[in-house]
């Protein structure tokens, strides 16, 4: 998790940033549209392993997703369905460029077959795996929160699961880069829910 100094650095950037965009024209919904399409042409790029064209568009589209928020206030048109949509989107990213590297893995590379010798099933198996953990680790937090509990802990939130995969994408360490976030995904897991059964606890 990044600690709070990076994430008040971070959160001035945005809101200048934000401000700047909002100035220009753009809209939060427009943003996160723009953002979207993005992690679809990473997830093709991915997919026929151009690993380093997809991880530099995908680290755009992140971009463009850690300033939606920013230009939705700079607008005054930050609300519950906007934060709502997001999040989806998030997912929907999320599902796309996991997607692309089980396809590229269990294939076997560009042109692979997808069956063995040619096709990686382990490594397709991991790629899932990290997507699983992913998911489990943003559901989490979404459920607990609507119950009432507090969920902001984790070693690797989204913000840091896609800066590691930006690094690995662009400076080439792909696999190891994965086994990463399929492990660091379920630490993750296993620190919310006892996090949750902690507080949980304390309150009766």
């Amino acid at each position: 998790m990044l600690d709070a100094r990076a994430r008040e650095a971070l959160k001035g950037l945005s809101d200048w940033t934000g401000r700047s965009l909002a100035r220009v024209g753009f809209t939060a919904n427009s943003l996160t549209a723009l953002g979207i399409a993005l992690s679809a042409v990473a997830a093709w790029r991915i997919a026929d392993g151009a690993f380093l064209a997809g991880g530099l568009i995908l680290a755009a589209g992140g971009v463009l997703d850690f300033c939606d928020g920013a230009v939705a206030r700079a607008r005054g048109t930050a609300s519950r369905y906007g934060a709502f949509l997001d999040s989806v989107t998030d997912r929907v990213s999320d599902a796309l460029v996991f997607s692309a590297f089980a396809w590229y893995f269990f294939r076997g590379g560009p042109g692979g077959s997808g069956v063995s010798p040619d096709g990686n099933e382990l490594m397709a198996g991991v790629a899932l795996a990290a997507y699983g953990g992913s998911q489990l680790t943003s559901y989490i937090r979404a459920k607990a929160e609507s119950l009432g509990y507090d969920c902001k802990t984790g070693i690797l939130e989204r913000a840091e699961r896609l800066i590691l995969l930006c690094a690995g994408l662009i400076l080439g360490f792909v696999e190891i880069m994965l086994w990463a976030v399929a492990a660091l995904s379920i630490v993750t897991v296993v620190q919310r829910l006892v996090h949750v059964v902690r507080q949980d606890r304390a309150g009766t």
